[in-house]
């Protein structure tokens, strides 16, 4: 089983919760304002110029992390770090990402769905877009602010793909990447009022397949 809980160093120097609060409730975009501080403009500028702003603000972020890419040396290794939820981690060992991601020094990616994307601004763009909160799969195990859940890489290819392309950055020897169709994988998750935060997981071969 890999943990990734161990390999965390805040980035934020916040302290994330790990008690289930039953007697409050916060909508999602509130949380995102809160992780990410990201000022809210409604009310002080049009829908319409607010819209036009973001994506203009994303087009800027990939047009710099371009910018950056072509003064990485050939020779680079690729990924050093990653940044996901409130944790910065570095990584052990390389993953195969599209080459277009995997020469980046620094990858971002959304702790709920585990898409990968190239710069923080369209990390923020993504999880306030995001619906996402938990693994997409069933809930076998509750104990406390612990949940294990069990996802079927058949019913959900592409979030199993990204967790053991995110699993290889610290398994040597994992190869398994995109057959995923055969295996169940059961994720556990430390579970705050943000969401199931994954700490770990394991997979093994599926009796149905």
């Amino acid at each position: 089983m890999i943990c990734l809980r161990e390999r965390f160093q805040s980035c934020d120097g916040r302290k994330v919760l790990t008690e289930r609060k039953n007697n409050k409730s916060e909508t999602k975009t509130e949380e995102v304002g809160r992780r990410y501080r990201q000022p809210n403009l409604k009310g002080v500028s049009y829908d319409y110029d607010l819209a036009l702003f973001k994506e203009a603000q994303a087009r800027a972020a990939e047009d710099m992390v371009e910018n950056q890419l072509k003064s990485v040396p050939e020779n680079n290794k690729g990924i050093s770090s990653i940044i996901m939820g409130h944790y910065e981690m570095d990584v052990w060992y390389q993953s195969p990402y599209p080459e277009e991601y995997a020469r980046l020094p620094k990858l971002y990616l959304c702790e709920f769905c585990l898409k990968y994307m190239k710069s923080n601004v369209i990390l923020r763009r993504h999880v306030a877009k995001c619906v996402w909160l938990q693994p997409p799969g069933d809930e076998i195990y509750r104990k406390g602010n612990l949940s294990v859940f069990e996802v079927d890489g058949q019913k959900t290819k592409i979030y199993c793909q990204n967790l053991c392309l995110l699993a290889k950055l610290f398994l040597d020897h994992k190869t398994l990447y995109y057959d995923v169709e055969p295996f169940l994988f059961y994720i556990m998750t430390e579970v705050d009022s943000e969401g199931c935060h994954m700490v770990g997981y394991f997979s093994k071969f599926s009796k149905d397949v």
